[in-house]
Order: structure tokens, then C-alpha cells, then sequence
């Protein structure tokens, strides 16, 4: 029997966590209906079962917050052998589905995808020698939102935001 060592871990940071999962990526999908029932397409139950497996070790002893979230997910695939796109098949937010579903079943950061208030999105190849994985950035909103600086590019998409505070009446204040 051999025993599988995980690189995925789960980090408190100053203004949230950051949790790097060390799975390939796949986009959510659409149960499918079949003669027996209804059941999801393999790839997308496989990367259930993996993420599951993965995070549930470290939800050990943590309590998902009731509160607003920001998220911040990036995917990296690895490239097929005969893949032609400049990037890997799928839409954006399918994977981010996949990722948020995965989550919220841990209950490791969060109780529900529907305290999510901001999503921020991407999705890549490897470069190099680099392993395939998921990095989510979440934090608490606490009455802040973000504002995107467009046609940036970056890994981490936050890096792309300038953060800004609400005014008792909704208006958008820029810190200093």
C-alpha cells in the first residue's frame, strides 16, 4: 500500500487565505442522464473524488466563515500532447465552478458559494517544469469591493486591483 504525499495546503495570510491544490484542473460539468440515473461525466467525478481528498485533511479543526468573500481563483493545466488552443478547453467559469463546488463541500473556508461577492477567474498551461494545480486567494469583503485596472497581465489577479472602501450610502471611495 502506498501512501499518497499531498503539496496541497491551505494558509491563514494577513487579509484571508491562500489554498493551493495540487490537482490538474477540469472544467464543472453538466450531469449527464443515462439509462441507470444521472451521473456526471468521469473526469469531472474524478477531480471531486481527488479535490475531496485533498481538502478535507485540511479542513481539519477550521471553521468556514459565515461571512461575504472575495475569491480569487487561477488554474493552471497541463497541456495535452495534441492540443492545439493557447489555452486549455473550457469555460473560465466552469472551472471556477468546479473549484468553488469543491470548497464549499470542505467546508474549509467558506459554508456557501453564495457568500461569494466577487470572482476573479483564470485559467493557463504550465510553463516549464511547473505542476499543474489551483491557487485561490479568498478573503473577507467587510463592505469592500474591487476595482479591475484593465489590459494587465499577471498571475495573481489581484495584483490587477486597486481595493476601495463603501460609503455608508454605497459610493465608491478610493483608500489612501
Amino acid at each position: 500500500m502506498t501512501t499518497r504525499t499531498s503539496k496541497s495546503s491551505l494558509r491563514d495570510v494577513e487579509e484571508g487565505w491562500d489554498l493551493y491544490l495540487a490537482l490538474d484542473p477540469v472544467p464543472a460539468a453538466r450531469p449527464r442522464v443515462g439509462r441507470y440515473g444521472t451521473y456526471y461525466p468521469k473526469t469531472y467525478a474524478r477531480f471531486m473524488k481527488a479535490a475531496e481528498e485533498e481538502l478535507y485533511p485540511l479542513a481539519v479543526g477550521r471553521e468556514p466563515t459565515n461571512e461575504t468573500v472575495y475569491v480569487s481563483v487561477t488554474c493552471v493545466a497541463q497541456k495535452p500532447k495534441s492540443g492545439k488552443l493557447p489555452h486549455p478547453r473550457g469555460d473560465v467559469d466552469n472551472y471556477a465552478k468546479a473549484v468553488l463546488d469543491a470548497i464549499t463541500k470542505a467546508q474549509i473556508i467558506w459554508s456557501d458559494d453564495a457568500q461569494v461577492q466577487f470572482l476573479g477567474v483564470s485559467k493557463r498551461y504550465t510553463r516549464g517544469s511547473e505542476e499543474a494545480h489551483v491557487a485561490v486567494r479568498a478573503g473577507l469583503t467587510m463592505g469592500v469591493v474591487w476595482l479591475m485596472e484593465p489590459h494587465q497581465e499577471t498571475d495573481d489577479i489581484f495584483d490587477n486591483f486597486e481595493r476601495v472602501d463603501l460609503e455608508d450610502d454605497g459610493e465608491v471611495q478610493p483608500r489612501d
